[in-house]
């Protein structure tokens, strides 16, 4: 997957990203380096899509830290909230709708969700406004891993790349074939 950034070392990454978690109190995990709360110049402002990832539990916490993982870099526009049973829908989609605010940059937000039909989802699809705030579900980590290597691209461009790297992320994989088989 292509990157804008050079990979950094796992040592010096420590950057926030949000969490809003189940008891509706954003925790904050640490991930990658934080610079100063000093603005970039102008001329430096790079633009990014901003990811949503809105699951079940505890899913969308794990796929961001395997990527921050697999990337090793920082992650300034991805952002996570999970849902419980328990919760709110209403509450929680208020919550969403400030974590895409945060996120949106002027390039867009792109909502990303586990199983469709379920509440994140359903979460998600209210939050939808074409060319601005668009949605995937079916969240897996090559999905996650190609949207966040394209986020420098158009968000029709970040959705189109979410969805073929979720399908094409999906490989059978034939005994004794470490480089995965296609299924011909």
């Amino acid at each position: 997957f292509p990157t804008d950034t050079a990979p950094t070392s796992g040592a010096g990454l420590l950057q926030s990203l949000l969490i809003v978690t189940s008891t509706s109190v954003p925790a904050v995990i640490s991930l990658a380096h934080k610079t100063p709360d000093e603005p970039a110049p102008a001329s430096k402002r790079v633009f990014m899509v901003g990811i949503l990832i809105v699951t079940h539990g505890d899913l969308g916490v794990i796929l961001a830290q395997c990527a921050q993982h697999i990337l090793q870099r920082e992650l300034p526009n991805l952002a996570v909230m999970a849902v419980d049973k328990n919760d709110d829908p209403d509450r929680k989609l208020a919550e969403a709708r400030d974590l895409v605010r945060g996120l949106d940059d002027g390039s867009g937000v792109l909502l990303l969700s586990d199983i469709f039909g379920g509440t994140p989802s359903n979460i998600a699809s209210r939050l939808i406004e074409p060319g601005r705030v668009e949605a995937v579900a079916g969240v897996s980590l090559p999905m996650l891993v190609r949207s966040l290597c394209y986020a420098g691209q158009p968000l029709e461009t970040v959705v189109s790349k979410a969805v073929t790297g979720g399908l094409e992320g999906v490989m059978y994989i034939v005994p004794g074939d470490a480089h995965g088989a296609s299924a011909s």
